[in-house]
């Protein structure tokens, strides 16, 4: 094992990487957060504990009801996520979203290999990874087009401008989902084609598994993956609330530092134009745009600037701070449960399912 110079042995490089990484983090977080704080400081002297209980109540059940999404979409394939472990799951990938840069594909890939370890199939664990995302895709369009509507702006232009696009491009995309799994064989020949077409190791490694053998596994796979109409509606269902509780917890921290009220529509929309900026930063949890998204809302809503600020740190200590205390928590957990346990090697979870039926899940 590589090792710092004059510590062979005792502080792996990786480490000391991820440590200096980690410190860096924080610094940028608290270099962004601590002018806020100076700004809304009174009103942060003066929280009403009760609304935050509540609001932590909310987010509780966001974060553990996009982990009963998940676990629906997955049960499509044949592999049963116990209630618990779906929980942990959710809290553990929703912190690695909310504290590393581009955490949203850090967190897939965390959840891609822990579907695997439970017995999911390759192309099972991928499709559920990609459907919730999807699904949760089309809930937060549909929140949108909603806060239009309490706004005021019942008009077919206002409600489809709203969110028109993004519902069309979900709508697609989950187009897509129902199709790969329906018609799998055109779509794997031609990826497999497209990939030995790329440059390097790659293409020599998609040219050596090119076989028909290879192809009707992961064909199976696909096929075996069957979500009725009853899993979509479940599935978005669970999306809706998750985000409905996201928004109530936002919504009781902005009660929580002393503003009056917020209409529905005003929360609605300032709390989508908050999130909706995220994705414009690859900083940890979209630091510093998403407060710009949300400052703006509450200031067309007529909330002072310093209970919006107070507000805004409020909910990002309970939606990330704790979210993040907790998930990395249980993360430490699962790792060391995962190490400690026996090692039982599983074949089924690595041989490719060839009769069209779901790889079982592992005891």
């Amino acid at each position: 094992m590589v090792a710092v110079s004059g510590f062979a042995g005792l502080v792996p490089v990786r480490r000391v990487v991820r440590v200096a990484a980690g410190m860096l983090l924080i610094g940028l977080e608290i270099a962004f957060v601590a002018p806020h704080v100076s700004r809304g400081g009174a009103a942060l002297g003066n929280l009403h504990w009760g609304w935050v209980a509540a609001a932590i109540a909310c987010e509780v059940t966001s974060v553990a009801t996009y982990g009963r999404l998940r676990s629906r979409l997955l049960s499509s394939g044949g592999v049963d996520l116990p209630l618990g472990r779906s929980g942990a799951l959710a809290v553990a990938s929703s912190a690695m979203t909310a504290t590393i840069p581009a955490g949203a594909a850090v967190a897939s890939g965390y959840l891609y290999r822990q579907f695997r370890r439970v017995g999911a199939s390759a192309p099972l664990a991928v499709w559920t990874v990609s459907a919730a995302a999807v699904v949760s895709g089309l809930a937060f369009s549909v929140l949108t087009m909603a806060g239009t509507v309490l706004q005021g702006d019942d008009s077919v232009t206002g409600v489809i401008g709203a969110s028109g696009l993004s519902l069309v491009l979900v709508v697609a995309l989950i187009g897509g989902l129902m199709l790969v799994t329906r018609h799998p064989r055109p779509i794997v020949t031609r990826l497999r084609a497209l990939c030995a077409h790329l440059p390097g190791r790659r293409s020599r490694d998609c040219a050596s598994r090119s076989d028909d053998g290879d192809v009707d596994a992961v064909v199976a796979q696909l096929t075996a993956i069957d979500p009725r109409a009853r899993d979509w509606v479940v599935a978005f269902w669970f999306a809706s609330v998750s985000w409905a509780a996201d928004l109530a917890c936002f919504v009781l921290c902005c009660y929580a530092v002393g503003v009056g009220s917020l209409g529905a529509g005003v929360a609605v929309l300032a709390y989508v134009a908050g999130l909706a900026t995220s994705s414009l930063t690859l900083l940890p949890g979209g630091i510093g745009t998403v407060e710009a998204g949300f400052m703006v809302g509450l200031a067309h809503a007529g909330v002072t600037a310093p209970l919006a600020v107070a507000g805004i740190l409020t909910y990002r200590v309970v939606a990330y701070g704790l979210v993040a205390l907790v998930g990395w928590t249980v993360w430490a957990l699962l790792r060391r449960g995962r190490r400690s346990a026996p090692d039982v090697v599983v074949e089924t979870l690595t041989e490719p399912v060839t009769d069209g039926s779901a790889v079982p899940a592992a005891a």
